[in-house]
């Protein structure tokens, strides 16, 4: 069906159609979920409103909250949809619109509402759908936040959507804006809490590319970094060779005078608690005290919690522990089995079936040379005390073949209770002189309430199959439960796994991969003059050693918003040598040209080059939501203030907290609603919806929890300010090559800049190399005259109810306008 028209006329010509064959579906007919998307929702948004397969993703996955149904986006509008099946009956109240907290809380469109808004908070957008192919609610998040005012608009069965379908249009038509156009159906005009008017914005110049999602064309380097990144730039712990080549020990990192209280993320603190922690060092072939406590207790029963902050490493420590570490001969009578709790879902199983389950396989596929399986003599072993209970029973079969069998369904029917079976083979193991251990990791990564509950099962785990654990989880679900004497603190060791630094794990991957690489692998590469050049891939590692190793700033790039984690910040690497859009052709060739004469090669890629080509990575436009780890701190929020600043004057404010001191926290830290009514109360509508803020550049690591969590955010947490909310107000604010991505990105409310701004960015994507550069500073400056003229329109209302503007916090463009100068003045780039 063509969709060239998505004008409203022309997309009601389709509803008929599409509304007799959804009600052919309906009772007695019983549809699947996936019966139900294929057959009533997929014909509704693509055929009737006329949304495009590209602007749909079915089934994502969002870490630590799992798969979502659909996420709709055409770069105008944008919403989660949480599907049901046509059996699951929504129950709705007659009114039209409601605050949809205020359903049962069993009801099973309060369940899909909620599960929908865990989904979208998450990926940054705030409109959710719940449809189970005849009932269908529209959620407005920001107004779930604000009391006596509703947040869900409710059509009740397919003709209520046929009825009203220029309001279901104008919510859900990949041509509107959602979250411009719910509000006002859920709440009247007259009523809606708004600060100030909202300003008559532009659409985004991005969102009005006609090739919005079109993708940019792969070069031969980005094919050969695809190639290789895999193996050098990912984790090690399945690769024996890498893990021993690459490992890095962070016995110096350790000393290198970080207080032992930040590290949590390697920056939250330890709360009221006394500090009882112990630094894991770990060098070539030792990890110190660890060794020494694990080998003590490898045939006892102790706990070993694991603390350190995402990504530092602890998966690579266990791999390396256990498999290069420890001396052979321990080796030899340990039995270690690894819990991955990434794989663990609370839906599929409970924490008991999928540990003993793990277990059972580990021991089949890990220890087949224990032939705990297969060996019917281990088996009568290591169920001797049942058999020897049934002893009776069996002297009373006349024939040996009869005990046999009456053996063998004894030892079949205990071995089909998974938890018992583990435990009479740790027994076995025990007589047999083996040690046990136990490792569950990951646990750090999954939320709170359920890393107490592994927590507690570890423990309880630990005494049951007298066992040792390996733990990893947060701090404060340790500390929260210090007092807890149900648990015996006395079996458990404490250590602290310090991040080693990110220099140093490049480092020794950058140089195994030209170690690895042969002097006489050569690359055939097109300058864009279009000159052919062999070029030697030992030189292309050099530029890009000197490019990361060589430059503070492009290391301190990828540390700062990667939060200093290790793994994000490979992530982060990876996304820059793979990018479409980083074109160091005509450099390399320079390389190759410089390598004839016998020169050190000293050329390397400019900061501006891996930042634009993170931004883009493979996409031609830049639209912020789909890119990670760079956000839009310019991007309004629904806060009914409109302000393109909110966001950086909460980093000013978490940044001039740096140096005092909340109570026992350490220094930095303070209280989110302490900042809200001393700073904001002002120009947001409500605390919830401020909430939501702190949470999305919570997200992006600008701001870091005193709790851990990442995407989980209470009115009574304390934060600080993070690495990457740091590097924004230091580096990222004026940065010309930012504020030109950002100005294609960011509503805009001047038309006449606007324009000017989308004539530079249109002739941009035609042009060479160093005409892109000179239009994308001519896009930062006309965004700052924006920005400027913006603020103060701000500074003239919060004039006229009387705030005082003499502060930092009103003149931020001053700022970025001061850093904008002063960067191009450094390039040399007043062009």
């Amino acid at each position: 069906m063509p969709k060239v028209d998505l004008d409203y006329t022309e997309r009601e010509k389709y509803l008929e159609d599409w509304a007799a064959e959804a009600e052919s579906f309906q009772t007695p007919i019983e549809l699947s979920e996936a019966d139900t998307r294929s057959k009533i929702i997929d014909p509704l948004f693509k055929d009737v409103l006329g949304w495009d397969e590209s602007q749909i993703k079915r089934e994502a996955y969002t870490p630590k909250i799992g798969f979502y149904d659909y996420k709709f986006d055409s770069g105008i509008n944008k919403f989660v949809l949480e599907a049901k099946k046509t059996t699951i009956e929504f129950s709705m109240p007659k009114n039209r619109t409601i605050k949809y907290k205020s359903l049962n809380i069993k009801s099973d469109l309060r369940k899909a509402i909620e599960q929908g808004i865990n989904y979208a908070t998450t990926i940054g957008i705030s409109v959710v759908v719940a449809y189970n192919g005849k009932q269908l609610a529209v959620t407005y998040i920001p107004y779930t936040h604000i009391q006596n005012f509703n947040d869900t608009y409710l059509f009740r069965d397919i003709n209520d959507i046929c009825t009203n379908f220029s309001k279901f249009f104008n919510i859900l038509s990949p041509i509107v804006n959602s979250n411009e156009e719910l509000h006002k159906l859920i709440v009247p005009d007259q009523n809606n809490p708004l600060i100030r008017p909202r300003p008559p914005f532009k659409d985004r110049i991005t969102s009005i590319q006609k090739d919005i999602n079109a993708k940019s064309p792969s070069n031969e380097l980005s094919q050969y970094f695809e190639s290789i990144q895999s193996r050098y730039f990912s984790d090690i712990i399945t690769d024996e060779e890498l893990l021993m080549k690459c490992y890095c020990g962070n016995t110096s990192a350790a000393k290198l005078g970080r207080e032992i209280e930040t590290v949590l993320r390697d920056r939250a603190p330890l709360l009221n608690f006394p500090v009882e922690i112990q630094e894991l060092e770990v060098e070539k072939k030792s990890a110190g005290k660890f060794e020494k406590r694990f080998l003590k207790a490898k045939n006892d029963t102790k706990l070993f919690l694991i603390l350190g902050g995402s990504g530092v490493g602890k998966t690579t420590f266990i791999y390396r522990f256990f498999n290069f570490i420890l001396e052979e001969l321990d080796r030899d009578f340990l039995v270690w089995l690894y819990l991955d709790f990434k794989k663990y879902s609370e839906e599929g199983s409970n924490i008991d079936d999928f540990v003993y389950r793990q277990i059972e396989e580990q021991l089949l596929d890990k220890y087949s040379d224990l032939n705990l399986f297969t060996d019917i003599d281990i088996l009568k072993s290591v169920f001797s005390k049942d058999l020897k209970y049934n002893q009776a029973l069996l002297n009373l079969l006349p024939t040996q073949e009869e005990r046999d069998r009456e053996i063998v369904r004894i030892i079949t029917e205990k071995m089909k209770d998974k938890e018992y079976f583990v435990k009479r083979v740790f027994e076995y193991l025990r007589s047999k002189e083996y040690g046990t251990c136990i490792v569950y990791d990951n646990v750090d990564q999954l939320n709170i309430g359920l890393q107490t509950r592994l927590f507690k099962h570890a423990n309880s785990l630990r005494e049951s199959l007298r066992t040792t654990m390996i733990c990893s989880l947060r701090e404060e679900v340790y500390y929260s439960h210090r007092r807890d004497k149900a648990i015996n603190f006395a079996e458990i060791e404490l250590f602290h796994i310090p991040a080693p630094k990110f220099l140093n794990v490049l480092s020794k991957r950058l140089k195994l991969l030209r170690e690895e690489t042969k002097s006489d692998e050569v690359f055939r590469i097109e300058s864009e003059a279009g000159i052919m050049t062999s070029i030697n891939k030992q030189d292309i590692i050099d530029v890009i050693t000197k490019t990361f190793l060589g430059k503070q700033e492009n290391l301190l790039l990828i540390e700062m918003l990667g939060n200093r984690d290790i793994r994000e910040s490979l992530k982060i690497f990876k996304k820059m040598l793979t990018s479409h859009n980083i074109n160091i052709d005509d450099l390399l060739v320079s390389a190759a040209t410089l390598a004839t004469t016998g020169k050190e090669i000293s050329l390397t890629i400019e900061n501006s080059e891996l930042l634009r080509g993170l931004a883009l990575q493979d996409r031609i436009h830049f639209v912020s939501s789909k890119t990670e780890p760079l956000v839009n701190i310019y991007d309004i929020a629904d806060d009914g203030f409109f302000s393109h600043f909110i966001k950086a004057r909460i980093l000013l404010y978490a940044q001039s907290r740096l140096g005092q001191a909340l109570g026992k926290l350490p220094n930095g830290y303070f209280l989110i609603k302490d900042m809200y009514n001393e700073k904001f109360h002002n120009f947001v509508t409500s605390y919830g919806r401020f909430l939501d803020i702190c949470k999305s550049l919570q997200i992006a690591g600008a701001l870091v929890n005193a709790n851990g969590t990442i995407n989980e955010i209470e009115e009574d947490n304390a934060i600080i300010l993070g690495a990457a909310g740091s590097y924004y107000l230091s580096h990222l604010i004026g940065n010309p090559f930012y504020l030109s991505l950002m100005s294609i990105d960011t509503q805009i409310s001047n038309e006449e800049i606007h324009n000017k701004i989308l004539k530079l960015y249109e002739s941009s994507l035609n042009d060479s190399d160093v005409m892109k550069k000179r239009r994308y500073i001519a896009m930062a400056r006309k965004f700052i005259e924006y920005l400027k003229e913006e603020e103060n329109k701000e500074r003239l209302y919060f004039s006229s109810v009387e705030i005082d503007t003499d502060s930092s916090y009103y003149f931020i463009s001053n700022t970025i306008e001061d850093k904008f100068n002063k960067y191009c003045q450094d390039q040399g780039l007043n062009l």
